[in-house]
């Protein structure tokens, strides 16, 4: 019989042994685990709070000295680096392994209580988010019938598989899209690059055109002795247009005025235009508008032929000065005033088929 006894007690006091020792365990982790295993991300929110804080020092040092107030209180920016580092936070949710088995998740408001024989154990507390794991592990020693409280600092951070896995992908997304914009860019700039190349070439046959049609009136005998050679212009008043037979010219002449604020609009404005039944207009060069001056005059300087002037009383010609850089300044003939600045009238010009 005592031997009986003896056999029951060493079965039974191990058990309550075991039920006697307990383990309180409290888990701690960072605020956000992305900003412990995201370098990229932090660097991000260290710049933001330098140019927070660096606003702060301005305004603080302003009102030191126009105020002397002294500088504002700092508060720390809510989810920065700085915040997130200062220290671990209890937290819930965490995995609990004791000499890895698992025995539930910490909680925020109270610790968990697991029952552990007396004893030396290893107690590891795993938190994890899509992307990243938080982890500690301590050794706990805890004797007969005795609760041990016991706080892991779960400070190790490591990025899971799958994080890897949306990382590689949001990289490779932002290489997508830099690579597209660059491609884009280079688009834009070879399309800028031909209009310009068709702007200069165009500028080149129109300056060509302007030298060849100065040659011929001058061939002509075209003078400034204007009065004689006016003398044959006439008007056709159905059509509002004036007509030199000398060079063969007809003249716009309506009441409807078109002005341009450059040559570009000038010309656009002739190539467009549809008058008197007909559709080859053109921009007359310097010399042929000068041929429209009168001279004799001392106010509207513009032959008797014509009825209708601008207001401006200055006309756009094509002609582009040489004595200026790649002969940028066009050369307009104002009939009152000698430095007549846009927007500019526009009277069109066409050659007569003889």
């Amino acid at each position: 019989m005592k031997t009986f006894f003896i056999y029951i007690l060493c079965i039974t006091l191990p058990s309550l042994m075991l039920a006697n020792s307990q383990l309180a365990i409290v888990g701690k982790t960072y605020n956000s685990l992305r900003m412990i295993g995201d370098e990229e991300y932090r660097n991000e929110v260290m710049r933001t709070d330098m140019a927070i804080y660096g606003t702060y020092a301005i305004l603080g040092g302003l009102i030191s000295v126009f105020g002397s107030l002294g500088a504002p209180k700092i508060k720390e920016p809510k989810g920065s680096l700085t915040e997130a580092l200062s220290s671990l936070v209890i937290k819930g949710g965490g995995k609990v392994y004791i000499d890895d088995v698992y025995k539930g998740q910490t909680q925020e408001n109270s610790a968990l209580i697991v029952n552990v024989s007396a004893g030396k154990h290893k107690v590891l507390v795993v938190y994890q988010d899509d992307d990243y794991i938080s982890y500690g592990e301590i050794k706990a020693s805890v004797g007969d019938g005795v609760r041990q409280p016991i706080v892991v600092n779960a400070d190790n951070v490591s990025m899971t598989k799958e994080g890897y896995e949306r990382k590689k992908q949001a990289k490779e997304k932002a290489a997508e899209a830099k690579r597209q914009r660059e491609l884009k860019n280079a688009e834009e700039a070879r399309q800028r690059k031909i209009i310009e190349t068709e702007k200069t070439k165009q500028k080149e046959i129109q300056k060509r055109h302007d030298m060849e049609r100065m040659a011929k009136l001058k061939e002509e005998g075209v003078s400034k002795r204007f009065k004689a050679y006016q003398a044959k212009f006439y008007r056709d008043g159905k059509l509002d247009v004036v007509i030199d037979p000398t060079t063969n010219l007809m003249w716009q002449d309506g009441k409807s005025i078109a002005l341009a604020n450059n040559l570009e609009e000038a010309n656009n404005y002739c190539k467009r235009l549809d008058y008197a039944g007909f559709k080859d207009w053109r921009m007359p060069v310097l010399i042929e508008l000068e041929t429209t001056v009168d001279n004799s005059k001392s106010n509207t300087m513009i032959a008797d032929t014509f009825k209708n002037l601008s207001e401006t009383k200055a006309y756009w010609s094509s002609t582009l000065d040489a004595r200026k850089p790649n002969g940028t300044i066009i050369k307009a003939v104002s009939y009152i005033d000698s430095h007549p600045r846009p927007p500019l009238a526009v009277r069109c010009v066409r050659d007569i088929n003889k």
